[in-house]
């Protein structure tokens, strides 16, 4: 893996080519906290892929917000599956009796997070725009999700784009963990790419948790170091 410095100043330049190709407000993401994402002590590196940021037309910073101010249950929920996979896999008891400013403001660091649209979006994003968004910006889209060298990338409602966008470096065909998620192998990284549904899909958080954290623990055994 490159240096953190080599990283940090490739995202810089990344989200600079994102901004020369999308007018208007624009978020900046990747990697939410680089001492903690980049220290080789922490495994596995897990990168979220999502649609477009949830805000009303101005322009800001994902990673800032994730460190600070994030709410809502969709940070809640990412945190607590971030909580999961670096504490043994918990019960589900344990992991709601945490406060939750407190699980976000910590679990959220150990992630980065890309949007496939960079420019914010409502409450319900519309695909068609992911779409189109993804298809302009496809090559720095590539580079930058591979610039974060993740083991795990969870797909939140994306991965069908997702698989557009890597369909030359995903292995096929794609398998089925015991619980039914759809994942696949990189054949350039040691990643699995794993479609899911979005953190604020309409099911039970418990259900949401198990069904992708337990996929995670099935997996995390073949790209262990």
């Amino acid at each position: 893996m490159k240096s953190k410095k080599e990283i940090l100043n490739e995202e810089i330049e990344l989200l600079k080519q994102f901004k020369e190709r999308i007018p208007g407000a624009f978020w900046e993401d990747g990697i939410v906290n680089p001492d903690v994402y980049l220290n080789h002590k922490n495994y596995p590196r897990i990168l979220y892929i999502m649609k477009e940021a949830n805000a009303e037309g101005e322009s800001d910073d994902l990673r800032k917000f994730l460190r600070g101010k994030s709410q809502g249950q969709t940070w809640n929920t990412v945190a607590r599956w971030n909580y999961a996979i670096f504490n043994n896999f918990p019960s589900w008891n344990e992991i709601i009796a945490i406060n939750e400013v407190e699980l976000r403001k910590k679990w959220l660091s150990y992630c980065s997070v890309v949007n496939l649209k960079k420019s914010p979006g409502g409450g319900s994003a519309d695909i068609d725009s992911i779409q189109k968004a993804a298809d302009k910006c496809k090559d720095l889209l590539v580079q930058q999700i591979l610039l974060y060298e993740p083991h795990f990338m969870i797909c939140c409602g994306t991965g069908y784009i997702v698989s557009q966008l890597f369909q030359d470096q995903i292995l096929a065909p794609w398998k089925k963990s015991r619980f039914g998620l759809d994942f696949a192998e990189f054949n350039l990284t040691s990643c699995f790419t794993i479609q899911y549904i979005h953190p604020q899909a309409r099911f039970s958080n418990n259900f949401k948790h198990f069904m992708l954290t337990e996929t995670i623990k099935e997996l995390i055994k073949e790209t262990k170091p």
